[in-house]
């Protein structure tokens, strides 16, 4: 049995007189398209038009986005939530597996900024919730929830919602920096200084591996670094045999790093006993720098806010052949100034100080360049 029909008696008694017209113009049509379809030139260009048709219709959702993202550049802060509200009950990715799952985490994102700058606490705060349930292994959404709560609770202490975001940032990526200080800060106000104090080591010792570029006459290769303030020793073959004229070149990418000894080594030759490994630098001459601080004539900072650098060391010409780098060094993880100076030192020190472990305090200390005001 079948319901009344949407369409009006009028409507449908027209149709049923033209039924045989309408079929007839249908049937042309898909002819008319088949035939179109069947030339090369022709089906190109409709294929190619229906393409960009379809992409500016899917489309829609980034522009609309786009929009409201705009509007809260634009600090139109109340309009922006209306109109990214209701985008957001539109929107068609409910799940981190859907297409267009980055454009939903903006939207959220961008959503919960509106409300946090609104001083809507309940609404931002379901927001940000949303946020992290929609892609748990993101952590810049922790770390955007975290700012929101402590921006939503202006007080002497945090609130626990962010040190939780805090931790949950730091489970994810336990090299992330301002989550360190932003935990950090909880426990200081906390009096927990056995818990400060494992914290900050956990970010010394939390496994983070850089990239090294090095160049010996113009030929360069690459190893890989723990970035942990200790020091490795590190043998890297040369692809292809390099000459002694020029220079010895380290690229860290941006972090900080201390050298003790340089070495290099000619190919082992058949019939010539002895070591082929030469002392080149031992900690005399500074190393000529790019982009980097030197702190000693070993120690070597790079800038937070940017990061690079290069180290250059002349070489005197030799006649024999290099195959090999041997290297006594360090990577060192950044610590800026705002968090060491009002969040490191007194608390870590502190933390030390409290376990009576003073020489645990000199441990840490020894794996880190402590800043100084102007980073």
């Amino acid at each position: 049995m079948t319901g009344p029909s949407v369409f009006p008696l009028s409507l449908r008694r027209a149709l049923r007189e033209r039924e045989r017209q309408l079929i007839a113009v249908y049937l042309a049509g898909i002819g008319l398209l088949c035939l179109a379809l069947a030339v090369g030139p022709v089906r190109e260009r409709v294929l190619y038009r229906a393409k960009l048709l379809t992409a500016y219709w899917d489309d829609r959702w980034t522009r609309r986005l786009e929009q409201g993202e705009k509007l809260v550049a634009q600090k139109r802060y109340a309009e922006a939530a209306n109109y990214l509200a209701a985008l957001d009950r539109e929107f068609p990715a409910r799940d981190v597996r859907h297409a267009r799952d980055k454009e939903r985490t903006r939207l959220l994102m961008a959503l919960g900024q509106c409300y946090t700058e609104l001083k809507k606490r309940k609404l931002a705060t379901e927001t940000y919730q949303r946020l992290v349930a929609f892609d748990p292994k993101n952590w810049e959404n922790n770390y955007a929830y975290a700012q929101a709560a402590s921006k939503l609770r202006p007080n002497w202490a945090m609130p626990k919602d962010a040190r939780d975001q805090y931790l949950a940032v730091l489970k994810i990526n336990p090299n992330h920096l301002p989550s360190v200080g932003g935990y950090i800060t909880y426990l200081g106000e906390k009096g927990d200084f056995t818990e400060l104090n494992a914290a900050f080591e956990s970010y010394l010792d939390a496994l983070l591996l850089q990239r090294v570029t090095i160049k010996v006459s113009n030929i360069g290769a690459d190893f890989v670094l723990p970035v942990d303030g200790r020091f490795h020793d590190v043998e890297v073959p040369l692809p292809q045999l390099g000459t002694w004229s020029g220079e010895l070149s380290l690229s860290t990418h941006g972090y900080s790093i201390e050298i003790q000894r340089v070495a290099l080594g000619a190919p082992q030759v058949v019939g010539r006993p002895g070591s082929t490994r030469r002392e080149v630098w031992s900690g005399g001459t500074p190393w000529q720098v790019d982009s980097l601080t030197p702190r000693s004539a070993t120690l070597y900072q790079s800038h937070i806010k940017s990061p690079g650098g290069t180290l250059h060391l002349p070489l005197e010409s030799r006649p024999e052949p290099i195959s090999t780098v041997y290297l006594h060094l360090r990577l060192i993880k950044p610590v800026d100034f705002q968090t060491w100076d009002a969040l490191g030192a007194p608390m870590v020190k502190r933390s030390f100080q409290n376990r009576l472990n003073y020489g645990g305090l000199d441990s840490v200390k020894a794996r880190i360049i402590v800043p100084d005001s102007t980073e």
